[in-house]
């Protein structure tokens, strides 16, 4: 590449106008962490920069921001109104990195697919309010559309994904992914390589592993108790209203009843904390774990967060759904729970869409709080407590000695240090979100039809939010590549198959057309109704591929070109004597013979075109050709046959003519011996035939020569004209 002038940019390499390089910004920064923290033996550092800021050798370790770079990004990005398909998602990946990349064009696919989601809400909600026969039918509809809705989403972003991580260079990145500097285990011999590697035994790493969901398990039933709690107090106030203070009778029984909105809002508030102080717990234990990758890492922290998130997110929602009712009317009169808030005919509904619009509009105003409002907030107390401490500083000083004192500039280093950092734990906690909102989006969504509104609502604001999280809040992230979303798909199939169940349950167990079923048709209804959508569901997933024809195609192209030029595999011998590389063979032979022949070795052509023409003799350019290369070489006779050979199969008027000329010229440079008198009728057919075809293109000349004229006289009369302008000037 540096000796060769043909390949220097802009000729065959992309360059990128930020830095004039072949090189994007984010690759540069992922050569600069490779060498920091790369083997001496490998020319690089051998920095552990992870280990430096833990052991507090290093206060920040940070790539600086581009700020025309940024700017370019946001002005296309944070937009008022841009619909979530519009975001610059290469501007982002290329600037970001791959994995930054991949949430956001997560979410904008999300996002995009809640449109649909929330047109289904709204037309299911508008038929609730008309009440009698349309509550019924959309709540039905609502349940089985949102059931399917959730796999053709699925399929969607796998096609989705496959295509990014093509375009973006990323497949097979975990096969190549590097063992995490936090992993330790004693040295040992591989038994694969015999070179030094690092083992962990893995039954100590399962030991490990049952006692963090051991303490999961623990954490569930403490936060299940609180639940309890609350649930039992809502009760009591509602039956037993503070008789000496306040009398809530008025109020008890409405949904927007004083003890209905305090213990949804008490709900609400705890999950949102609960899910907040699980999440440094969970990292903690998986760091205990001791994963060699930051893919097993990442895969483990998934699954235990999923789990406490899960059941703590929807606990509260599950109970209200399909347990209050039947435990209203299955204990004595003198409970806390006999009231009429709480005996609903035959299960909740109305309450569920209570409680998870209310944890939906907590979740919005604190996540929005937390994102933006907490950390400007912060970083204005920063500056003011910076500023404060500048004053008071000598060092801050230029000349502190001198009478003219002036403040020292701040380098973007230490303007950027005081920003909030980004890594892989807070795309993690984004992820997160995403996956809690999906489920209330689509569990309950028979109850409340208007929950893949607020999802789509809250994420039209979160790409903005994000978008402006990363571009003006936070460091800028060292890049990190990735080819999917890892775990996270998974457990949004979970959550699916889940809501296609719970959907299922409501729909045959809530609605008024099953008020007088007795329970047992009611349960046959359920398992009907449930493998119909399952079974539409893996139709769906059978006829839409994961990863499109066109996609997987330029994949195998790809690994036929790595193994080729990078592994440097033999080409396979192809057998020219089977009969079914006849067609290779002829391609082959021709295409040497037109090589031959335009280098003028006409000897060599010749016998490449005769040899290409014995299985495939009806080709009558092919016979053209031999011909011409015969013509030079003074066969005469043998330039006669391939060219009467061509001319008899030829299907174009063009390669006809061409034939009858180069018969002509045979003949006409033939030997007087050579050429009999029997070839006199075929000298004269084909001599008309060459003076039609002479005569055509000498009219045509003749035209283009009269246009060249006309031409030529109009450029000399407008070089007269501004002769005569120059003149009066």
């Amino acid at each position: 590449f540096d000796k060769r002038p043909d390949l220097q940019p802009p000729s065959v390499y992309v360059t990128y106008p930020a830095s004039n390089s072949i090189f994007r910004s984010v690759d540069r920064l992922k050569l600069i962490e490779g060498i920091m923290e790369a083997d001496p033996k490998k020319r690089g550092c051998n920095l552990q920069l992870k280990e430096l800021l833990a052991r507090g050798a290093c206060l920040a370790i940070y790539p600086l921001h581009d700020d025309d770079e940024l700017q370019t990004i946001q002005d296309r990005w944070l937009t008022p109104c841009d619909p979530p398909w519009a975001q610059p998602i290469v501007m982002v990946k290329d600037y970001f990195g791959e994995k930054v990349g991949m949430y956001f064009l997560f979410l904008g696919t999300y996002s995009t697919w809640l449109f649909y989601a929330a047109g289904i809400g709204i037309a299911s909600f508008g038929l609730e309010l008309l009440g009698g026969q349309y509550l019924t039918w959309a709540t039905a509809a609502c349940g089985i559309c949102m059931s399917l809705w959730t796999t053709l989403f699925l399929e969607c972003w796998k096609g989705e994904e496959a295509r990014a991580k093509l375009e973006w260079g990323m497949t097979g990145f975990e096969e190549t992914e590097e063992d995490r500097t936090e992993f330790e285990g004693r040295e040992i011999h591989s038994p694969v390589t015999g070179l030094p590697d690092a083992y962990f035994p893995p039954r100590d790493k399962a030991r490990r592993i049952v006692g963090s969901y051991l303490q999961i398990v623990l954490c569930i039933f403490y936060v299940s108790c609180v639940n309890a709690g609350i649930f039992y107090v809502h009760a009591y106030v509602s039956r037993y209203p503070l008789r000496n203070y306040v009398d809530f009778h008025h109020l008890a029984d409405g949904p927007f009843g004083v003890p209905t909105v305090v213990t949804n809002l008490a709900l609400a508030l705890l999950i949102q904390a609960t899910n907040a102080l699980f999440m440094p717990f969970a990292t903690r234990m998986t760091k205990v774990e001791n994963h060699r990758t930051e893919t097993d890492f990442e895969d483990q922290l998934i699954a235990k967060v999923f789990l406490f998130q899960f059941v703590n997110s929807n606990g509260a929602l599950f109970y209200v759904a399909m347990a209050q009712g039947p435990l209203t009317r299955g204990i004595g009169d003198k409970q806390p729970w006999k009231t009429r808030r709480f005996d609903c005919a035959p299960y909740c509904l109305e309450h569920v869409s209570y409680l998870l619009g209310t944890i939906f509009i907590v979740r919005v105003v604190l996540g929005n709080w937390n994102e933006v409002v907490a950390p400007f907030l912060t970083r204005l107390r920063r500056d003011a407590a910076r500023r404060r401490g500048h004053d008071e500083d000598d060092a801050e000083h230029e000349d502190p000695a001198s009478s003219n004192i002036r403040k020292r500039q701040v380098s973007p280093a230490e303007e950027q240090f005081e920003k909030d950092d980004y890594g892989s734990l807070d795309i993690f906690d984004d992820y997160g979100e995403l996956v809690v909102q999906f489920g209330y989006a689509t569990l309950f969504v028979s109850a409340f039809p208007l929950a893949p509104v607020f999802a789509c609502v809250n994420n039209f604001i979160e790409i903005r939010v994000d978008g402006w999280k990363m571009c003006q809040n936070t460091k800028r992230p060292w890049p990190k590549g990735a080819e999917d979303i890892g775990t996270w798909e998974s457990v949004l199939t979970v959550v699916a198959i889940l809501g296609t169940i719970t959907n299922s349950i409501m729909i045959t167990q809530t609605s008024p057309a099953f008020t007088n079923v007795t329970s047992s048709y009611r349960l046959v209804a359920f398992v009907v109704l449930e493998w119909i959508l399952i079974g539409a569901k893996i139709v769906l997933m059978s006829v839409i591929d994961d990863v499109p024809e066109d996609v997987e195609l330029q994949e195998q192209r790809q690994e036929f070109l790595v193994t080729k030029i990078i592994v440097d595999e033999a080409d396979e011998e192809i057998d020219l004597e089977e009969p079914c590389s006849a067609e290779i063979r002829f391609h082959a032979l021709y295409g040497a013979g037109l090589h031959w022949y335009k280098g003028e070795d006409y000897s060599r052509s010749a016998q490449c075109v005769d040899a290409a023409l014995e299985p495939k003799s009806d080709f009558a350019v092919a016979w053209h050709v031999l011909g011409e290369c015969r013509r030079h070489l003074g066969d005469a006779t043998g330039a006669l046959e391939a060219f009467a050979k061509a001319h008899e199969g030829a299907e174009t008027k063009h390669v006809r003519d061409a034939a009858a000329r180069g018969r002509v010229e045979a003949l006409l440079k033939a030997p007087r011996a050579e050429a009999p008198s029997a070839n006199l009728p075929v000298f004269r057919r084909d001599g008309d035939a060459f003076r039609e075809a002479a005569d055509a293109e000498l009219r045509e000349l003749e035209a283009n020569l009269a246009r060249l004229q006309a031409l030529h006289g109009d450029l000399e009369a407008w070089s007269d004209d501004d002769d005569d302008e120059e003149a009066k000037g």
